[in-house]
């Protein structure tokens, strides 16, 4: 930061960032000035009541960029469970400068055959080698913006009152809706590129038709339930994924695994009883997830990582001579889920 305050503070840039409305553009050409890739960094400019508050454009001040951050930190929490899990259990690959990239690639491997079994160690067998696949899928970015007008700022500094995080809160749970959209139902698709798939349309997907009824309906009894999910481990162990998993289901079952999964004292509730079949983590809901259908996820890097590029932020550009103030929320995170050459993928869809 220090190099492109030195630019920023020069009276050039200052002249011309206050014209209004290149803002955005003098900041991302100081970066390439001082041999630096473009990032989003250089519009989350702020001042300071030290030395820096000369600074070119900076309109806002560091703590209500924080307080922004703040907000959309609350609001990623709440919305975005099926993230969440990723993000803390480590299943995140990091996408260095990831605004000059719009498609991620990798290579799955095939297997080989079984070892050869000899007296004398030297029958060689068959030669054999691993076939690599290339695949690709897009790096998005999704945002939302809102916008303040400088007027309205400067009275929320002079009178006392608290800047409004409304737009910003609003913003950042679109966002965040979005991010948990995508890793359950999919990214839309981008004419000429490979689309990127979600838990419940993946094509590797194992599939498995309920026993008796939906979860959330009158004949689905714990015992039941049960039976579901057993079998949809066995599909897991018999594609070779060995957990941990966890299981998502719609709002409409929240309720139901929280009823008494039996009669019998000491049972407990339904989600309970599941927690206790090994390797079984959680149960939880995604209000991303329609009726009438439950996903199992094999909660390893084989199977979903989060393509983690930028994390969600604010970033900020002038307009009409710097009297209107946009800003954008946004993050470029995709899910990458994947399967095996031959098709293998730890991955149910119970519908």
């Amino acid at each position: 930061m220090g190099n492109l305050a030195q630019i920023s503070t020069s009276k050039q840039m200052f002249r011309s960032s206050k014209g209004g409305g290149r803002l955005a553009a003098e900041l991302f050409l100081a970066q390439r000035r001082m041999g630096q890739r473009m990032s989003p960094a250089a519009l989350r400019v702020a001042t300071d009541d030290g030395p820096m508050a000369l600074r070119a454009g900076a309109v806002l001040r560091r703590d209500e960029f924080e307080h922004f951050d703040r907000v959309l930190v609350e609001e990623t929490v709440l919305r975005l469970n099926g993230i969440a899990h990723l993000i803390s259990r480590g299943l995140t690959l990091t996408i260095p400068r990831a605004m000059g990239k719009t498609l991620y690639t990798w290579e799955d491997v095939s297997d080989m055959e079984d070892a050869v079994i000899s007296l004398s160690g030297l029958d060689h067998g068959d030669d054999d080698a691993v076939n690599f696949g290339p695949n690709s899928i897009p790096l998005p970015v999704i945002h939302k913006g809102f916008s303040l007008d400088l007027r309205t700022l400067d009275a929320s500094r002079e009178e006392g009152e608290p800047l409004s995080t409304l737009q910003a809160r609003i913003c950042a749970r679109k966002v965040a809706e979005m991010e948990e959209f995508i890793l359950f139902q999919g990214a839309p698709q981008f004419v000429g590129l490979p689309r990127a798939f979600g838990y419940t349309n993946h094509t590797n997907r194992n599939t498995l038709g309920f026993s008796v009824a939906s979860w959330d309906q009158a004949g689905a009894t714990g015992v039941v339930i049960l039976d579901d999910v057993l079998a949809a481990k066995q599909l897991m162990l018999d594609d070779g994924y060995n957990g941990p998993w966890g299981f998502y289901t719609p709002t409409s079952m929240e309720t139901k695994m929280d009823a008494d999964f039996s009669s019998v004292k000491g049972d407990g509730t339904i989600r309970e009883r599941l927690l206790r079949v090994e390797g079984v983590e959680f149960v939880t809901l995604s209000d991303q997830m329609t009726a009438q259908e439950v996903v199992m996820v094999n909660l390893t890097e084989d199977v979903v990582v989060l393509l983690d590029g930028e994390r969600t932020q604010t970033i900020m550009w002038d307009l009409e001579g710097g009297w209107k103030l946009n800003f954008k929320v946004f993050a470029i995170q995709q899910p990458l889920l994947r399967a095996t050459q031959s098709g293998n993928m730890g991955l149910v869809h119970l519908t």
